[in-house]
């Protein structure tokens, strides 16, 4: 506390752990008591009636100006503990896509392994189905490969 605060305090006869409305209270009192309308307009009650407005209005300032940086202080670090908790979801929210893109990657590897391996030709009509369904297979690969290259790409 600087030393003219100090003496604003002791102009108004309250200490510094003095709370606001001791502080105002104070102030009050000695307005009431050297107002120059009740002292006769004596010039001496008008000087010490300028003193008490002006200590009462310095210490009024500090307050303020110290609880606006608290306040202030309070609200950056809600801030920064915002941004670190999205920083957090987002960082989780990458970590399920890679592996949601590693299991389409391991799903296509496993459809093209399967699509490589070739029935062999034959008139049973459960083979021919089964060969439609490998063939299916290979085209499901190959618009997953293509989906996969696109993500990449994406990137």
């Amino acid at each position: 506390m600087t030393a003219s605060l100090e003496h604003h305090y002791r102009t108004l006869g309250v200490g510094p752990a003095a709370s606001d409305e001791e502080v105002r209270r104070a102030y009050r009192r000695l307005v009431q008591l050297h107002h120059p309308d009740h002292n006769g307009g004596s010039p001496e009650a008008a000087r010490r009636f300028e003193q008490i407005h002006t200590a009462y209005e310095a210490i009024l300032r500090a307050r303020t100006a110290a609880a606006l940086e608290r306040a202030a202080s309070v609200c950056a670090s809600e801030r920064a503990s915002a941004i670190e908790a999205r920083v957090v979801e987002l960082e989780r929210a990458l970590a399920a896509a890679r592996r949601a893109r590693e299991r389409r990657e391991r799903r296509a590897a496993r459809l093209r392994r399967l699509a490589q391996r070739r029935p062999p030709v034959a008139s049973d009509p459960a083979l021919a189905e089964l060969n439609g369904l490998i063939q299916g297979l290979e085209r499901l690969a190959s618009s997953l490969d293509h989906a996969i290259e696109q993500d990449r790409r994406a990137r």
